[in-house]
């Protein structure tokens, strides 16, 4: 029998997939990008916001894993956000947050809400300056998510897990 060497989550980076959707909008050949790159870039900023904050929840929950018991409660815990609930219980609480929890609240919330009609209203067409206002957004939240302080990612990570993992 043959054992596997341990390898820690590898989680989808904010960051890249920001620049990602960046270079769809910003660097696209002449006659600019289409409908369909304009509402991915839309969609992808939001999922960096997702991530990171997804990340910030198991990263705060379980720290860095060490095993592969450790890793595997990290990605549950990594796993168990949901979008609709996520948002509404931001929504919910968003007076109770410090400034930049606010503005991560905000954003996400926002930022959801722009990614549903990006993928799924087949009767809207984003403007570019649209995605480009998207993606300036996901880069401030990911900015205010890096600002919070140890206890505010608890808060966080409890408002959008609601008891789960």
């Amino acid at each position: 029998m043959t054992s596997r060497q341990f390898q820690p989550p590898s989680p989808l980076n904010p960051d890249a997939l920001i620049n990602s959707a960046d270079r769809a909008v910003n660097q696209a050949p002449p006659g600019g990008p289409s409908r369909e790159e304009i509402h991915r870039a839309v969609s992808t900023s939001y999922y960096a916001v997702f991530h990171a904050i997804t990340t910030s929840n198991a990263d705060t929950r379980h720290g860095t894993p060490t095993n592969a018991a450790s890793a595997d409660a990290w990605t549950s815990t990594y796993r168990a956000m949901r979008h609709t609930f996520a948002g509404n219980s931001l929504g919910q609480h968003l007076f109770t947050l410090s400034q930049n929890a606010q503005l991560l609240a905000n954003i996400f919330i926002d930022l959801k809400n722009a990614r549903e009609t990006a993928d799924y209203d087949p009767n809207r067409t984003v403007p570019i300056g649209d995605a480009i206002y998207w993606i300036a957004n996901a880069r401030a939240a990911l900015a205010a998510l890096q600002a919070l302080t140890p206890a505010e990612r608890v808060t966080i990570s409890n408002i959008t897990l609601n008891g789960n993992p």
